[in-house]
């Protein structure tokens, strides 16, 4: 059954896939405006093309930047690990253990504070 998160979050990582893709090609069109206008030689049409290319990578990855910002505030206000109405079952002899291991572990920390350094 799918539900209204799962949906969200199926939406959410297919735009942060978008958006990977667009900002790579938002720099690989920026860089190109630089080197457009790098080896314009003079050309005055051809420096203007690059500075084009430069301006609207420069805001694409902007506004790519802004939305993946976004896209990660929904993220965190949905719940990064959020997959529906799956329940987990929880092994009590997993938690004993757990719970007997960090136990043993203040122990240690308090022996070794009870020990003066020479």
């Amino acid at each position: 059954m799918i539900t209204i998160f799962k949906l969200m979050n199926s939406v959410i990582d297919l735009i942060n896939k978008l958006i990977y893709i667009i900002i790579g090609l938002a720099l690989v069109g920026f860089l190109w405006g630089i080197v457009k206008i790098l080896f314009s030689g003079g050309n005055e049409k051809i420096r203007e093309e690059g500075r084009k290319f430069t301006i609207y990578g420069i805001l694409t990855l902007f506004v790519m930047t802004s939305m993946w910002s976004i896209v990660y505030l929904m993220k965190d206000f949905l719940g990064n690990d959020y997959t529906g109405d799956v329940q987990y079952q929880t092994d009590s002899v997993n938690s004993n253990q757990q719970t007997d291991s960090l136990q043993d572990a203040s122990d240690l920390f308090e022996n070794n504070n009870d020990q003066q350094l020479i």
